[in-house]
């Protein structure tokens, strides 16, 4: 058996006879595949579809609950609509062939465990099926990596990994030729599509080892093991020091569970992970570092791009640790569990028939039992249940300087943290210094993320969604950050963390949060110059009221040009008091004002819910003040302990309502905290600072000539007026595929000038192209993700370092010389600085276009700048790649329209 050796799955069907746990477990699971067991199996013929609308209210913009017996219509867990549609149903198909595989697993060790052979025929029906189907749906439009069956790689590698699982229970001697040659192909396309460190690459791997020990191709399970991102690299590289998954906590899991699975694979090949000496203890720790950042009511932080209220009280973190006990036993796992299963509730409904074991779905916290968990704890869990029956999870302070978070806890329930820095993660948000506070409830907390293919994305990666301060208008700039000082104590504790050049070179910003019984104080000193305007946006999670005297601001007067972000008012004065949760009622925010600052209130998406919709509008305070200085504020945690906060020159007094005062200083090594009593608390514990990374091997520049020309020439001319080494020629060596290579998709090149004329800098494009395929911007959008359309499309798209790093997206208009222009967003241009115009050719289309720099170019002047040519085909949804100026290799798919200045060449007017 490929997850489990024979003997063991042997000694598994006898103790399923004997445990009581586990024979309750295996008859649900059973009982769960009635539904399957007549009729003919469902099994689609098209291609799964990630959009916009697929699968979503357009009432509330939920996510449509997943029920696998019903394709054609589809509810909604909100408002109890029932909707249909194509879209709805190619959004349904990917999660249907996840749960078909799954289940496919499901009968393969049901029928072995409990000696039912009609089990296992159904399995085999369902590998039958997928081999006939598989080939006939088109590689093509994917969002993230070849797939045939789904939109990204990574799906298709948690398909094929059960897939495969499945067949090694089947246990057929028979011929398996077009099963066999399904996995080769779908192995074939996860491997040629590496994704480095990200999680998603876990699961690339973990079915590159099930394809190659199914196939008996070892170069597959060299490939997906000792490979340069295999599983090996990616345990000592991509999980930090702290035993955290560098991309946060969210994909912490989602990569535990592709490791779990890869390591049974390999176990039963004679290779155990777990005993490695290397790689053991980093895999062992995984399965308690999330214990470290979890919040008191057991949930997950949102760091990053995670969803929000994500509850620890699921059948899939107790599957987990279930195995952690078997493979990693710690004290720590079983003092989780034992509270998970204590923990009252009302029984919920049994939805194991429509779940998805590696696709997370998010439900409200629920009673959990072990005999409720999924085919993963019936394989591997121990038949003993955890010790003791605790309901109160314990957990002491931490920090976690690798991932980048400081965590406080005392014992009544408060829990406050800072983010440090750390390793940035690709999923990591500029959000270095952001609070996180909880007492009883979240009162301030990281918003995550909802959905991937909502404009509301970029507005909830951005610094001002959080509680952290950034530039007015830009948000931050570095995550360069380290945690400074760290004490815990009975009743106080501290932290400071420090972050470098995070508003531009050369600045620095601390934060430091002392939490005692009663409040936690706040202090955040930016040291910028006078000229940086600087922003600290606080959102209480029970909004903040708009007073009768605040002016509204047109044109989004908080500087972000952010759609979800719907009001902007300016507020005269500071408060007294800011409620932290519903107004009358629990905790407030005591702020002390900071001279010259100005006050804003902005009202945005809240926290996004658990079918990741877009959260109601809330409205949040953002205190804005311009060069070096000190925000400081006090966050009441018991209702009415507090009365007022007055400033000195080293911190502050706070007055409590019993009449006493308490006293906090700050410098630049400890806090020092004067209680009620005229106690002196001396918090110190300095944290070593991290070593500074080394530099980074300087790049060489690119220099592109950019002749000063008299005149703009036209899109006909240009070849003539520019000179000929200023052109230079784009081809194989410059284009980034997608599904198809250079030759394969069509073979596009084209020729790229740049070049200057009077105060305008200019770009001249020659492409060679087959079949133009142009973008109709009064065309209903497609509504695939939250990218512009244009970017699917023949055009081109421009970048420029005037004023910072500017961007335009420039699609011809087939039915006159003119251009649909956009201006990138987050620019500072405007669609009127640029001109452009082109014409059709015998092989293609020639476009020039220039932009105004409202200074006089002369020779020697250097702009950053790239190119790039989109390649778009009439038979396509998405495109098919790009000509890129900076040079290609590697894949097209999520970059939209955000080329990084880091890739630029430099255009040196000659």
């Amino acid at each position: 058996m490929l997850c489990v050796p024979s003997e063991e799955l042997a000694a598994r069907r006898e103790a399923v006879t004997q445990d009581p746990t586990l024979a309750a477990l295996a008859a649900r699971l059973r009982r769960l595949l009635e539904p399957m067991l007549t009729g003919s199996i469902y099994m689609p013929e098209e291609k799964a579809l990630l959009s916009r609308d697929g699968g979503i209210c357009p009432t509330d913009g939920a996510r449509l609950t997943f029920d696998p017996l019903h394709r054609d219509d589809h509810a909604c867990p909100q408002c109890g609509a029932v909707l249909e549609g194509e879209r709805h149903r190619r959004a349904w198909i990917w999660r249907y062939h996840l749960w078909l595989s799954e289940r496919a697993i499901h009968l393969g060790l049901l029928s072995h465990l409990l000696g039912q052979p009609a089990l296992r025929m159904r399995a085999k029906e369902i590998l039958q099926r997928y081999a006939a189907v598989y080939p006939t749906i088109p590689n093509r439009d994917n969002v993230l990596g070849p797939t045939r069956l789904f939109f990204s790689t990574y799906l298709e590698s948690l398909w094929l990994t059960q897939m495969v699982i499945a067949a090694s229970l089947i246990d057929e001697d028979e011929d398996r030729r077009d099963f066999r040659s399904m996995v080769e192909e779908s192995a074939a396309l996860i491997a040629s599509f590496d994704e480095a460190w990200s999680n998603r690459q876990v699961w690339n791997n973990a079915a590159l080892v099930a394809a190659g020990h199914f196939l008996g191709r070892e170069d597959l399970v060299r490939l997906g093991v000792e490979g340069r991102h295999g599983l090996r690299a990616q345990l000592q590289h991509a999980v930090t020091d702290d035993g955290l998954w560098f991309e946060g906590e969210n994909y912490h899991f989602f990569a535990l569970r592709g490791l779990l699975l890869g390591g049974e694979i390999l176990r039963a090949a004679g290779v155990d992970l777990y005993a490695d000496p290397e790689l053991g203890p980093r895999l062992g720790a995984m399965y308690r570092a999330p214990l470290d950042t979890a919040l008191p009511d057991l949930s997950l932080p949102a760091r990053g791009d995670a969803p929000y209220g994500v509850s620890l009280r699921q059948p899939r973190f107790a599957d987990l640790w279930e195995i952690a006990r078997v493979r990693a036993p710690h004290a720590r796992v079983d003092a989780m569990l034992s509270v998970l299963y204590a923990l009252d509730g009302a029984e919920p409904d049994d939805v194991g028939f429509a779940e998805i074991a590696e696709q997370e779905q998010n439900r409200p916290p629920m009673r959990l039992s072990r005999e409720r968990l999924g085919w993963k704890a019936l394989l591997w869990m121990c038949s003993d249940p955890p010790p003791g029956a605790s309901t109160v999870w314990h957990q002491g302070s931490r920090v976690l300087p690798d991932a980048g978070v400081a965590v406080l806890r005392d014992g009544s329930g408060s829990y406050a943290s800072l983010e440090c820095g750390g390793r940035p993660g690709g999923h990591g948000h500029p959000d270095l210094l952001h609070l996180t506070l909880f007492h009883e409830r979240l009162v301030l907390g990281d918003f995550g993320t909802g959905s991937y293919v909502n404009p509301s994305l970029h507005w909830y990666r951005s610094t001002l969604a959080h509680n952290a301060p950034g530039v007015a208008g830009s948000g931050q700039w570095a995550r360069a950050g380290y945690c400074a000082a760290f004490a815990s104590g009975d009743r106080w504790q501290w932290c400071r963390v420090a972050a470098q050049d995070v508003f531009g070179p050369e600045t620095t910003g601390t934060r430091t949060v002392v939490l005692g019984p009663d409040y936690a104080f706040d202090a955040v000193d930016v040291e910028v110059p006078s000229d940086v305007v600087v922003d600290l946006p606080i959102h209480p999670l029970g909004g903040v009221e708009i007073p009768g005297d605040a002016v509204r601001l047109d044109g989004g007067g908080a500087g972000h040009a952010f759609s979800g972000l719907v009001a902007v008012h300016a507020v005269p004065e500071l408060p007294a008091r800011v409620p932290l949760v519903t107004p009358g009622r629990g905790c407030a925010m005591l702020p002390v004002p900071r001279p010259g600052e100005a006050l804003l209130l902005a009202t945005a998406p809240g926290p996004p819910d658990l079918q990741m919709a877009d959260g109601k509008a809330l409205t949040f305070l953002v205190r804005r003040a311009r060069g070096r200085g000190r925000w400081m504020q006090v966050y009441e945690l018991r209702p009415g302990a507090v009365e007022a906060v007055h400033a000195d020159r080293e911190g502050v007094r706070i007055d409590l309502a019993d009449g006493s005062a308490e006293q906090i200083k700050l410098d630049a090594r400890s806090a020092r905290v004067v209680d009620r009593t005229g106690n002196t608390i001396e918090l110190t514990g300095a944290v070593p600072t991290p070593r500074s990374p080394g530099r980074k091997r300087a790049v060489p520049e690119v220099v592109v000539p950019a002749p000063l020309l008299e005149t703009t020439p036209t899109p006909e001319d240009w070849p003539r007026a520019v000179p000929a080494a200023a052109v230079r020629s784009l081809g194989a060596q410059q284009y980034r595929r997608s599904e198809l290579t250079h030759e394969a998709a069509g073979g596009i090149h084209a020729r790229v000038a740049l070049f200057a004329t009077g105060s305008r800098v200019g770009v001249a494009v020659l492409v060679e192209k087959r079949d133009l395929c142009f973008h109709d911007p009064d065309a209903p959008g497609p509504e695939l993700d939250n990218e512009a359309p244009d970017i699917h499309s023949d055009g081109i798209q421009w970048y420029l370092g005037i004023d910072g790093w500017q961007g335009f997206v420039v699609v011809p208009d087939p039915t006159d010389r003119a251009t649909h222009v956009r201006v990138v967003s987050g620019t500072s241009m405007e669609a009127t600085d640029i001109d452009a115009c082109w014409g059709r050719t015998r092989g293609g289309y020639s476009l020039v276009a220039t932009v105004e720099t409202h200074q006089q170019l002369a020779a020697g002047d250097r702009i950053p700048m790239n190119v790039v040519v989109n390649e778009m085909y009439p038979d396509r949804a998405r495109r098919a790649g790009q000509l890129a100026l900076t040079g290609g290799g590697g894949w097209v798919y999520l970059r939209g329209d955000r080329e990084s200045p880091s890739n630029a060449v430099v255009a040196e007017v000659t």
